[in-house]
């Protein structure tokens, strides 16, 4: 089944630098969609090894149309809106090399846009594969199955990840409308697009594991991990912006302090350097941040698990209220 029949066709963008172990399943996972996309197009970011002509060897043997670009090292971002440039379709989706779709993960996204056909930004639940072993239920907020508009997003998105890279469905004029990826961004660019978006109108959601989000540990996340999010150095930058839109406030504290608590275990200095960041938005919540400095970095990375493991624990039991069911 061709997506071009249902909603003007939907063009899957796979940004690709240096996945030579794990390209292979991403594009065979696009490839035995039950609704095929309606083109497939792989940007290689520079990669120094042979993901490219993985991604491609496979891609041939497809009968789905495809477009494969290698362009200078620019960033993930640079990637994305370069394939969302290149685009032909209504709807644009994304997929990082290194995750994988469900089978069916098109159609239900297809299903949920015929369903809310005047969302802005459509996403569905999925399970985390890292050395920990495979983590599903990760976000969520609805019944096994349901659908609904959240349009209290930010609000229901402060308490789990409703939106990854790898599962959303964007209309393409509403991606441009609001500038893409931020250029050169390396750190929560998928979350300021994702805000921007939101800021513009609903968001639709199915409840079903339909993406599996790999988080091994790898050199890109290594070379990412001390670098200050966008959406602290943005709303650091513009302050005034978080005073009337209800819950982003409490979403973008949920980045503060996870980003704070993250460093926090490696690395004091960079710790203080967030801290001082995130002391302009929320001058008052900072200040209890102070006190974990204090404590001896060997019980701080116990309570630091601990406090992951309550937040999770919240965020899988919690039964958040839908609006706009159908």
């Amino acid at each position: 089944m061709d997506t071009s029949s249902c909603v003007g066709g939907v063009s899957v963008v796979v940004p690709l630098y240096n996945k030579s172990t794990t390209v292979a399943a991403c594009i065979s996972s696009l490839i035995s969609q039950t609704v095929s996309p309606k083109e497939i197009i792989v940007i290689d970011d520079g990669s120094t090894d042979d993901s490219y002509d993985i991604a491609v060897n496979i891609l041939k043997k497809s009968s789905i149309p495809y477009i494969a670009k290698q362009q200078k090292n620019s960033g993930v971002a640079a990637a994305r809106n370069l394939g969302a440039e290149i685009s032909s379709s209504d709807y644009v989706s994304f997929l990082d090399a290194d995750d994988q779709w469900d089978k069916n993960f098109l159609c239900e996204l297809i299903n949920l846009v015929n369903t809310y056909p005047h969302a802005v930004l459509y996403s569905c639940s999925h399970r985390v594969n890292s050395e920990f072993g495979l983590r599903t239920g990760v976000s969520k907020v609805l019944p096994e199955g349901g659908t609904a508009l959240l349009e209290d997003f930010f609000s229901v998105y402060a308490k789990t990840s409703l939106v990854n890279s790898s599962k959303v469905l964007i209309p393409r004029t509403r991606f441009f409308e609001v500038g893409g990826f931020p250029a050169g961004v390396v750190v929560n660019e998928d979350v300021f697009l994702w805000i921007q978006l939101a800021l513009t109108g609903s968001v639709a959601y199915v409840q079903k594991d339909l993406v599996t989000i790999n988080q091994f540990f790898d050199l890109s996340r290594a070379q990412r991990v001390a670098k200050l999010p966008f959406v602290i150095d943005y709303y650091s930058r513009n302050t005034n912006l978080l005073k009337e839109i209800k819950g982003l406030r409490k979403f973008v504290w949920r980045v503060c302090y996870s980003s704070f608590f993250q460093q926090l275990t490696t690395s004091r200095r960079i710790a203080w350097l967030f801290l001082k960041r995130i002391f302009i938005i929320f001058p008052v919540k900072a200040l209890f941040l102070i006190v974990w400095f204090v404590i001896p970095r060997p019980f701080l990375r116990i309570l630091v698990e601990a406090r992951k493991g309550r937040w999770n624990f919240r965020r899988n039991v919690s039964a958040i209220k839908p609006t706009h069911l159908p």
